[in-house]
C-alpha cells in the first residue's frame, strides 16, 4: 500500500508506517479529544485541533523516539492549540459588534505557523488560555 504522502506533498507513505502509526496513535484518540475539548471550549474547534494534531504526528512520525505515544500526542495538541490562540489574539475585533456578525479573513488552524509560538513569550505578554483564565 504505497501512495502519495498528502501531509507533506512529497515522496510516498509507506503502508507499514501508516499501520504502525495507526496502531500506536489511535488508542489515544479519546484522550487527545478530551484535552482538545477542554482547551478549545468548543467541539468543532476541538475536532479541528485533533485532526491537525494527528496530521502533524503522522508527518513527523519518523522522528518519533520513545515508547510513550500519548505524551507526544498531547504535546503536539498543546502546540496546535497555542498556535490557534495566538492566531486568534492577532485578529482585531471591532468594538460594538459580535465576532459572528463580522466576516474576517482567517488562516485555517491546520496550516502550520511560519514562526514558532513560544509559551513563555505569551505568558510574559500577559495572555491567558481558556484553561488558565480565572
Amino acid at each position: 500500500m504505497t501512495g502519495t504522502d498528502k501531509t507533506t506533498g512529497t515522496g510516498s507513505v509507506d503502508g507499514d508506517k501508516a499501520r504502525r502509526f495507526r496502531d500506536a496513535a489511535l488508542p489515544h484518540l479519546d484522550d487527545v479529544f478530551t484535552l482538545a475539548r477542554y482547551l478549545m471550549r468548543n467541539a468543532a474547534d476541538a475536532e479541528d485541533a485533533v485532526q491537525e494534531c494527528y496530521l502533524r504526528a503522522l508527518r513527523h512520525f519518523d522522528s518519533y523516539r520513545g515508547p510513550a505515544m500519548k505524551p507526544w500526542l498531547l504535546a503536539i495538541l498543546k502546540n496546535v492549540c497555542v498556535a490557534e490562540f495566538a492566531r486568534r489574539s492577532r485578529q482585531p475585533v471591532p468594538a460594538g459588534s459580535a465576532e459572528e456578525d463580522t466576516p474576517q479573513e482567517e488562516f485555517p488552524m491546520w496550516q502550520e505557523p511560519q514562526g514558532t509560538v513560544h509559551v513563555k513569550g505569551a505568558i510574559r505578554a500577559g495572555r491567558t488560555w481558556p484553561c488558565c483564565a480565572s
